[in-house]
């Protein structure tokens, strides 16, 4: 039997790694991390993938198969001093989260990807004199086969 924690670490990965992906090609963005965001203003505008909490198991069948969620945020920090620089920012993390929304999600061998969906549209989570950071939260829907 597979642990859920470890089941969950490799979809994370998995995620990551598609998101690199689209950030590499975004001029827009200077760096992709995951649960560690840089203050200093060279690494901004970052990306940061943090995993969230929350119940990753569905609902399970007879065959041992299992219908699970990965729940993340994605947090764009970037420099924002005028309004439109915010306006910005909050349009640039929507279009991040909805290129990997749109994205094709490889899980491995026994895991299938249903759905990636954005649960919230992006809004500002924090501000600091230097920067402002802003958070929109996914879930990946996907089904393991036993």
């Amino acid at each position: 039997m597979t642990d859920s924690r470890t089941a969950q670490a490799d979809v994370a990965t998995c995620v990551f790694s598609v998101l690199k992906t689209i950030v590499e090609g975004d001029p827009g963005v200077a760096s992709c991390t995951y649960e560690q965001t840089p203050t200093d203003a060279q690494g901004l505008p970052c990306i940061t993938m943090q995993t969230l909490d929350g119940t990753p198991v569905e609902r399970r069948y007879l065959d041992g198969g299992r219908v699970e969620n990965y729940r993340f945020a994605l947090l764009l920090r970037r420099q924002a001093l005028e309004d439109q620089d915010r306006l910005d920012a909050r349009a640039l993390l929507e279009r991040l989260a909805s290129s990997l929304a749109e994205a094709d999600v490889e899980l491995g061998e026994g895991r299938t990807a249903w759905d990636l969906s954005l649960d919230t549209l992006p809004y500002r989570a924090e501000s600091a004199a230097d920067y402002a950071d802003w958070k929109a939260e996914l879930t990946l829907k996907y089904q393991t086969n036993r």
